[in-house]
């Protein structure tokens, strides 16, 4: 699979796997989801002499709340 920022003109890719439901697992680059941005992901199909895009999905992104602390009114460092 190919993941861009919306609008970009480069793509990261990650190899996808079959969980044990059958389903196909990919995981979206970090790097991006902090971005704030939408996420363009490209479905690739590919064989031993040619690949194709097959599917295309768009991914919604919206930025997290920063994370305040009651007491202090101070914003709290979040690893997550």
């Amino acid at each position: 699979m190919h993941f861009s920022i919306d609008g970009a003109s480069e793509a990261m890719v990650r190899e996808p796997y079959i969980d044990e439901n059958d389903n196909v697992v990919c995981s979206i680059p970090d790097a991006m989801l902090k971005q704030s941005k939408n996420i363009r992901c490209y479905v690739f199909a590919k064989n031993e002499t040619s690949g194709a895009t097959i599917y295309e999905i768009l991914i919604p992104v919206t930025a997290k709340a920063r994370a305040v602390n009651a007491a202090s009114g101070q914003v709290t460092t979040d690893k997550t």
